[in-house]
This record gives structure tokens, sequence and C-alpha cells, in this order.
């Protein structure tokens, strides 16, 4: 099996990593939903910005039956951005998701 740079083989991966990883993601699952967005419609490689008190984020496009409207000219689903007030501050993973954020008076 042929491996690219900076891939990484999870043959290897612990168990204790994977158990911080689904720490790391309950956590960050936790906040999302506490401010207001069902995580599930949250792409994986959502960017969130939090800036003045406010979180956007894009989130999954859904029809009235719940279904991912597919994207007509791309691949994979419509997204649309969704900004709500933070109700819970960010701590620990969630932080360190955000990567950076301000946080406003």
């Amino acid at each position: 099996m042929t491996k690219l740079e900076g891939e990484t083989d999870y043959r290897f991966v612990s168990r204790e990593c994977l158990r911080i990883d689904a720490e790391y993601r309950d956590q960050v699952c936790a906040w999302i939903r506490a401010n207001g967005i069902n995580p599930a419609d949250v792409p994986a490689d959502a960017t969130p910005v939090v800036w003045k008190g406010q979180l956007t984020i894009y989130v999954w496009e859904r029809a009235t039956d719940g279904c991912m409207i597919l994207n007509p000219t791309e691949d994979g689903f419509l997204r649309r951005p969704v900004t709500v007030p933070v109700k819970v501050k960010p701590t620990g993973n969630v932080i360190h998701w955000l990567g950076s954020f301000e946080v406003s008076p």
C-alpha cells in the first residue's frame, strides 16, 4: 500500500487517539448544539467564524422533507451560511477547533 506524504496510516492509530478524537468531536458538537445549530447539519470541513458575539458557519441546505439538496453546478450538496448569537462561550477543544476568534463585550 502506497502512503502519500503527510497521510496517516490508520492501521497504527492507538485506541487512546481514537478516544481523544471522540471526546474532541463530542465537545465541539455539544457547543454547536448549545448555540442553536444541529451538528448533523454542519459539514465536516465547515469553517466556523466567531465575530462580535455571532457564530457564522455553513450548514447543509435541506429540503422540506429533511433530505440534503444536490448542488446542480458542483459535486456534492448545497450549503448555506447560518449566523446565530453565541449563547455559550467556547472553551477547551472548541477554542482549538475555532482556531482563533474575537470575544466582544
